[in-house]
């Protein structure tokens, strides 16, 4: 489960990477929406075979990673701006 949303966030990076000049980048932009989907697709399919407290587990730490990216976000735009 893990591996697999690691890959997404390499897929989202890469993504994100190849978007500054697409038409330079474009192979990268095709394999990073392919890589996604993929991904994607076998992270949901996993998710019903799994027990739920994995699941929720899983779920729960993404949430609070998300959350601790957020505060780390808005703790920096205090410092930049103060």
């Amino acid at each position: 489960m893990s591996n697999l949303y690691i890959h997404m966030a390499a897929g989202v990076s890469l993504g994100r990477m190849g978007r500054r000049k697409p038409k330079k980048h474009i192979h990268e932009i095709i394999f990073a929406i392919f890589s996604l989907i993929l991904s994607g697709w076998i992270l949901f399919v996993s998710l019903g075979q799994l027990e739920k407290y994995v699941v929720y587990f899983f779920l729960g730490w993404i949430i609070l990673g998300f959350l601790l990216a957020e505060s780390l976000e808005m703790f920096k735009e205090d410092q930049e701006k103060g």
